[in-house]
C-alpha cells in the first residue's frame, strides 16, 4: 500500500430536505502504511483544517471540529526473511504446490498487535476462504486440513 485512503462511509447533517442544514457531520476510516503513524496523519488532517479555515470567511466564524473517534493502532511491518517466515514457507512448499502471496504491511489485521506492542513476528496464514467477508464465508475440508498438516510440520521443525 502506498498512498493514505479516506473511505467516507457516514455523512450526517440537517433535520430534514427542504431545510437547510445547520450542522454536517462527515466520519471516515483512514488507512495508511507503515511509513506513517496515527500522530503524523491526525498532524496533517488538522494542518489542512487550519489552512483551509484561514482562507474561508464561514469557516472561521463556524471553525470544524476533527476528532478521533474509533483509535485502532499504527500499522505495523514485519520482516519478509524473518526466521519464523522462512520455516513457515518451508513447511507450506513441502505440503503442496501453492501460490504464496508476501503481504508484509499489516494495516488493518489484528495480527499487527503484537508486531507492535511485544516486538513478536506474526503471521497471518490458513485455508483460502470463498465469499469472504459476506454471510456463509467458508473454507473447503481439503484446505481445512491442509492448512493443519502444515501447521503441523511447522510446529515440529520450530520445535527441532
Amino acid at each position: 500500500m502506498e498512498k493514505t485512503t479516506f473511505n467516507i462511509g457516514i455523512i450526517k447533517g440537517g433535520e430534514a430536505s427542504a431545510v437547510v442544514a445547520d450542522k454536517c457531520e462527515i466520519e471516515c476510516s483512514i488507512v495508511f502504511s507503515t511509513k506513517e503513524t496515527i500522530q503524523s496523519i491526525t498532524k496533517e488532517i488538522n494542518n489542512v483544517i487550519q489552512k483551509t479555515i484561514k482562507k474561508d470567511a464561514f469557516l472561521k466564524k463556524c471553525p470544524p471540529v476533527f476528532e478521533i473517534v474509533d483509535f485502532r493502532a499504527n500499522p505495523a511491518y514485519i520482516n519478509l526473511n524473518d526466521e519464523i517466515l522462512l520455516k513457515l514457507k518451508e513447511c507450506i512448499k513441502e505440503a503442496g504446490n501453492y501460490n504464496l502471496v508476501d503481504f508484509n504491511q499489516h494495516i488493518g489485521s489484528v495480527i499487527r498487535y503484537p508486531i507492535i506492542c511485544a516486538k513478536i513476528p506474526a503471521i497471518s496464514f490458513g485455508p483460502k476462504a470463498d465469499n469472504s467477508y459476506k454471510p456463509n464465508e467458508w473454507v473447503s475440508e481439503e484446505q481445512y486440513i491442509k492448512s493443519i498438516e502444515i501447521l503441523v510440520r511447522f510446529i515440529m521443525k520450530w520445535c527441532k
